[in-house]
């Protein structure tokens, strides 16, 4: 069974970690999915989610998708 871990971003800029036991025994890479109008808000998201994603989640890789305003799957 696959474990999901969901980071949120709250309304202060923070990142909420939920989903199992924090940190242990996360998979070594994820995929992050942002939307370009989120992105043109906060021009340093990206680093921050990366640096959230590298540093504390310990992902040694890590996929970037970056939607285009109203474009979907």
């Amino acid at each position: 069974m696959e474990k999901i871990t969901m980071i949120t971003l709250n309304s202060d800029g923070t990142f909420h970690l939920s989903g199992g036991d924090c940190c242990a025994g996360l998979p070594r890479q994820g995929s992050i999915e942002l939307s370009a109008e989120l992105l043109a808000q906060e021009s340093e998201l990206i680093d921050r989610v990366l640096d959230f994603a590298l540093d504390v989640l310990e992902l040694t890789t890590v996929e970037l998708r970056v939607r285009e305003v109203g474009g979907g799957k």
